[in-house]
Protein backbone atom coordinates (compact mmCIF):
# COMPACT_ATOMS: atom_id res chain seq x y z
CA UNK A 1 0.00 0.00 0.00
CA UNK A 2 3.06 2.48 0.35
CA UNK A 3 3.49 2.37 -3.21
CA UNK A 4 -0.22 3.23 -3.71
CA UNK A 5 0.00 6.40 -1.43
CA UNK A 6 3.25 7.15 -3.26
CA UNK A 7 1.23 7.94 -6.13
CA UNK A 8 -1.22 9.98 -4.64
CA UNK A 9 1.75 12.14 -2.90
CA UNK A 10 3.28 12.30 -6.76
CA UNK A 11 -0.10 13.25 -8.11
CA UNK A 12 -0.65 15.90 -5.54
CA UNK A 13 3.06 17.40 -5.69
CA UNK A 14 2.60 17.92 -9.89
CA UNK A 15 -0.98 19.20 -8.87
CA UNK A 16 0.40 21.83 -6.94
CA UNK A 17 2.88 23.01 -9.50
CA UNK A 18 0.77 22.64 -12.11
CA UNK A 19 -1.54 25.16 -10.07
CA UNK A 20 1.19 27.30 -9.64
CA UNK A 21 2.73 27.36 -13.01
CA UNK A 22 6.18 25.26 -12.33
CA UNK A 23 5.17 22.14 -13.66
CA UNK A 24 7.72 21.05 -16.10
CA UNK A 25 7.57 18.23 -18.59
CA UNK A 26 10.14 15.83 -18.58
CA UNK A 27 11.89 13.05 -16.53
CA UNK A 28 11.95 15.38 -13.05
CA UNK A 29 11.96 12.88 -10.43
CA UNK A 30 9.67 13.07 -7.11
CA UNK A 31 12.45 13.98 -5.15
CA UNK A 32 13.58 16.76 -7.47
CA UNK A 33 9.87 18.38 -7.97
CA UNK A 34 9.54 18.04 -3.95
CA UNK A 35 12.71 19.99 -3.68
CA UNK A 36 11.82 22.40 -6.18
CA UNK A 37 8.61 23.45 -4.43
CA UNK A 38 9.93 23.57 -0.93
CA UNK A 39 12.60 26.14 -2.25
CA UNK A 40 9.60 28.37 -4.11
CA UNK A 41 8.28 28.57 -0.45
CA UNK A 42 5.19 26.39 -1.47
CA UNK A 43 5.36 23.77 0.52
CA UNK A 44 5.90 24.27 4.27
CA UNK A 45 8.53 22.00 5.71
CA UNK A 46 6.82 19.59 7.52
CA UNK A 47 4.53 19.10 4.34
CA UNK A 48 7.50 18.59 2.63
CA UNK A 49 8.83 16.35 5.36
CA UNK A 50 6.02 14.28 5.05
CA UNK A 51 5.79 14.29 1.14
CA UNK A 52 9.41 12.23 0.98
CA UNK A 53 8.77 9.93 3.85
CA UNK A 54 5.61 8.94 1.38
CA UNK A 55 7.89 8.59 -1.57
CA UNK A 56 10.73 6.77 0.64
CA UNK A 57 8.51 4.12 2.00
CA UNK A 58 6.62 3.84 -1.63
CA UNK A 59 10.52 3.54 -3.33
CA UNK A 60 11.32 0.83 -0.56
CA UNK A 61 7.95 -1.21 -0.67
CA UNK A 62 7.99 -1.43 -4.65
CA UNK A 63 11.82 -2.08 -5.07
CA UNK A 64 11.78 -4.48 -2.02
CA UNK A 65 8.63 -5.96 -2.77
CA UNK A 66 7.25 -5.21 0.27
CA UNK A 67 6.85 -2.85 3.15
CA UNK A 68 5.58 -3.49 6.75
CA UNK A 69 2.20 -3.13 8.05
CA UNK A 70 3.39 -0.30 10.04
CA UNK A 71 4.68 1.12 7.27
CA UNK A 72 2.01 0.79 5.52
CA UNK A 73 -0.20 2.51 8.50
CA UNK A 74 2.03 5.73 8.74
CA UNK A 75 1.99 6.29 4.49
CA UNK A 76 -1.59 6.58 4.72
CA UNK A 77 -1.46 9.26 7.47
CA UNK A 78 1.23 11.28 6.37
CA UNK A 79 -1.07 11.19 3.11
CA UNK A 80 -3.92 12.41 5.35
CA UNK A 81 -2.15 14.82 6.38
CA UNK A 82 -1.29 16.24 2.77
CA UNK A 83 -4.93 16.05 2.09
CA UNK A 84 -5.63 18.10 4.73
CA UNK A 85 -3.07 20.68 4.42
CA UNK A 86 -3.71 20.58 0.37
CA UNK A 87 -7.57 21.18 1.23
CA UNK A 88 -6.91 23.81 3.40
CA UNK A 89 -4.46 25.74 1.37
CA UNK A 90 -6.35 25.34 -2.13
CA UNK A 91 -9.60 24.18 -1.64
CA UNK A 92 -12.31 26.92 -0.28
CA UNK A 93 -11.77 26.16 3.55
CA UNK A 94 -9.00 27.22 5.12
CA UNK A 95 -10.78 26.64 8.43
CA UNK A 96 -11.64 22.58 7.22
CA UNK A 97 -11.39 20.08 10.73
CA UNK A 98 -10.81 16.75 9.45
CA UNK A 99 -12.03 14.46 11.83
CA UNK A 100 -9.78 12.02 13.76
CA UNK A 101 -8.11 9.45 11.62
CA UNK A 102 -9.71 6.30 11.05
CA UNK A 103 -7.07 3.16 10.82
CA UNK A 104 -8.26 0.58 7.96
CA UNK A 105 -9.92 -2.31 9.59
CA UNK A 106 -7.93 -5.21 9.79
CA UNK A 107 -8.68 -8.06 6.75
CA UNK A 108 -10.07 -11.42 7.12
CA UNK A 109 -7.99 -13.87 8.07
CA UNK A 110 -8.42 -15.98 4.84
CA UNK A 111 -5.63 -18.45 5.97
CA UNK A 112 -8.12 -19.48 9.30
CA UNK A 113 -10.07 -21.80 7.38
CA UNK A 114 -6.73 -23.84 5.80
CA UNK A 115 -4.98 -23.78 9.27
CA UNK A 116 -8.02 -25.26 10.57
CA UNK A 117 -8.37 -27.78 7.78
CA UNK A 118 -4.82 -29.11 7.89
CA UNK A 119 -5.19 -29.24 11.76
CA UNK A 120 -8.01 -32.08 11.25
CA UNK A 121 -5.68 -33.76 8.14
CA UNK A 122 -3.10 -33.60 10.93
CA UNK A 123 -4.71 -35.64 13.65
CA UNK A 124 -6.03 -37.86 11.02
CA UNK A 125 -2.48 -38.74 10.29
CA UNK A 126 -1.01 -38.69 13.95
CA UNK A 127 -4.54 -40.97 14.52
CA UNK A 128 -3.19 -43.35 11.81
CA UNK A 129 0.53 -43.47 12.60
CA UNK A 130 2.26 -45.72 15.65
CA UNK A 131 3.65 -43.76 18.28
CA UNK A 132 6.95 -43.81 17.45
CA UNK A 133 6.13 -42.49 14.20
CA UNK A 134 3.76 -39.78 16.21
CA UNK A 135 6.64 -38.75 18.17
CA UNK A 136 9.18 -37.77 15.22
CA UNK A 137 6.06 -36.21 13.23
CA UNK A 138 5.49 -33.59 16.30
CA UNK A 139 9.49 -33.39 16.70
CA UNK A 140 9.64 -32.32 12.92
CA UNK A 141 6.28 -29.83 13.41
CA UNK A 142 7.77 -28.23 16.74
CA UNK A 143 11.49 -27.28 14.74
CA UNK A 144 8.92 -26.04 11.66
CA UNK A 145 7.00 -23.94 13.92
CA UNK A 146 10.52 -23.04 15.77
CA UNK A 147 11.82 -21.63 12.87
CA UNK A 148 8.89 -19.71 11.76
CA UNK A 149 8.82 -17.92 15.29
CA UNK A 150 12.41 -17.24 14.79
CA UNK A 151 11.71 -16.09 11.29
CA UNK A 152 8.85 -13.73 12.72
CA UNK A 153 11.12 -12.30 15.45
CA UNK A 154 14.04 -11.78 12.85
CA UNK A 155 11.50 -9.51 11.32
CA UNK A 156 9.47 -7.63 14.36
CA UNK A 157 13.16 -7.16 15.27
CA UNK A 158 14.21 -5.44 11.26
CA UNK A 159 10.81 -3.64 11.56
CA UNK A 160 11.74 -1.89 15.27
CA UNK A 161 15.41 -1.20 13.72
CA UNK A 162 13.73 0.65 11.00
CA UNK A 163 10.91 2.68 13.32
CA UNK A 164 14.01 3.49 15.18
CA UNK A 165 16.04 4.97 12.30
CA UNK A 166 13.11 6.77 11.70
CA UNK A 167 13.32 8.75 15.54
CA UNK A 168 17.02 8.99 15.11
CA UNK A 169 16.73 10.55 11.60
CA UNK A 170 13.85 13.30 12.78
CA UNK A 171 15.77 13.69 15.78
CA UNK A 172 12.52 12.78 18.18
CA UNK A 173 10.93 15.27 16.12
CA UNK A 174 7.02 14.63 16.54
CA UNK A 175 5.78 13.65 12.66
CA UNK A 176 2.47 15.37 14.36
CA UNK A 177 0.85 17.69 11.49
CA UNK A 178 0.96 21.29 13.56
CA UNK A 179 -2.64 22.85 13.44
CA UNK A 180 -1.91 25.87 11.89
CA UNK A 181 -0.02 24.53 8.35
CA UNK A 182 -3.34 25.05 6.79
CA UNK A 183 -3.29 28.55 7.02
CA UNK A 184 -1.81 30.24 3.32
CA UNK A 185 -0.10 32.81 5.91
CA UNK A 186 2.61 30.31 7.57
CA UNK A 187 2.87 28.99 3.80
Amino acid sequence: MPHQTAAVGELLAQLIAARTGLLQTGDESQADLLRRLRFERLLPCEVADLFHEIRILGNRATHEAGGTPSEALNALKYARQIGIWFHRTYGKEPKFAAGPFQPPVAPEDAAAPIRAELERLRTELLASKSAAEQAQLIAEENARARQSAEERARQEAEDERHGSNWLKMSNGRSKRFPSGLGDPKNR
